[in-house]
């Protein structure tokens, strides 16, 4: 069973439609996308992991996902360019938080097709039928969907008996300290944010704050930090036109230069890139604001 603590403070939010050629623009996903395939076929490898998803189905891609797509017709596995995947699929990217940590990156899930069925069918229709037509109170609607389509995957998960890294989470999230260091290096992305503030912070000695952190989540601090940097400086690159020297430094990089460098490792692609692939989608940075 879940701990109540966990799903009553589950927030979804920054929904967005992406077309293929965003979703593909980076290796490293930001963000959690639900992949809706409408026709054909599509093939999702992770490391050595590789999964396909057909007609009607729904793939999950958790966000701190290094993974490659790849798009085929159904009849003759012929492969297809992105331009016509974009007609065949629908990509819904959003973030899932607890606590105001990340919840599927925590629980560390990889790619997977959803199980079929009435429920994740019913909640596709809708939610195509949703985003299709200008309605009364659409983005309230959408987002109670997208909240609903995560209640529903974390079932499947406590369905398998893959509960682990919920209990995990769970345990986590009861010792303050971990919940007020994660808090605060949110709040203070673009400050001092050495192991040697976070141990002051969190009242944990410099020397055990490394073993005390990836205990909690599998992560160092500074790999976290780094994270949750390079997370929020591809959010100003999709809703700012503020350079990317100025975007390293809102973000917390004191040199452009490694800024840059560390971004292509993670995502891929440039920092230039991932904004050019953007704004080519959302082609003005009010447009991009306005997103649900």
């Amino acid at each position: 069973m879940f701990a109540s603590d966990l799903l009553d403070n589950l927030q979804v939010d920054c929904i967005d439609r992406l077309s293929v050629p965003v979703l593909c623009c980076t290796r490293t996903h930001t963000r959690n996308v639900f992949l809706f395939v409408r026709s054909g076929r599509v093939q999702v490898r992770s490391g050595a992991q590789v999964l396909y998803g057909a007609k009607e189905e729904v793939i999950f891609i958790p966000e701190r996902s290094d993974v490659a797509l790849r798009f085929f017709t159904l009849e003759n596995e012929k492969p297809i360019s992105l331009h016509e995947a974009d007609i065949n699929l629908e990509a819904i990217a959003f973030d899932a938080t607890t606590h105001g940590i990340g919840l599927f990156s925590l629980l560390q899930r990889v790619a997977h097709v959803l199980p079929t069925g009435d429920v994740l069918e019913n909640f596709a229709t809708t939610l195509r039928e949703e985003h299709a037509q200008e309605r009364l109170a659409k983005r309230p609607m959408i987002k109670a969907l997208m909240l609903q389509l995560c209640v529903f995957m974390l079932r499947c998960v406590s369905a398998a008996q893959d509960t682990f890294g919920l209990q995990k989470i769970e345990l986590a999230l009861r010792d303050p300290r971990f919940k007020n260091l994660c808090q605060y290096v949110f709040e203070h992305l673009h400050g001092d944010l050495s192991n040697r503030r976070l141990s002051s912070v969190s009242n944990v000695s410099e020397d055990y704050l490394g073993e005390y952190f990836r205990a909690k989540c599998d992560m160092t601090p500074q790999e976290y930090v780094e994270y949750q940097r390079l997370k929020h400086a591809v959010m100003l690159l999709r809703t700012t036109h503020t350079t990317v020297h100025g975007i390293s430094k809102r973000a917390g990089f004191n040199d452009p230069s490694y800024f840059c460098r560390r971004f292509q490792k993670m995502f891929g692609q440039s920092a230039l890139a991932v904004r050019r692939a953007w704004h080519f989608e959302r082609p003005s940075c009010k447009d991009a604001q306005s997103s649900i």
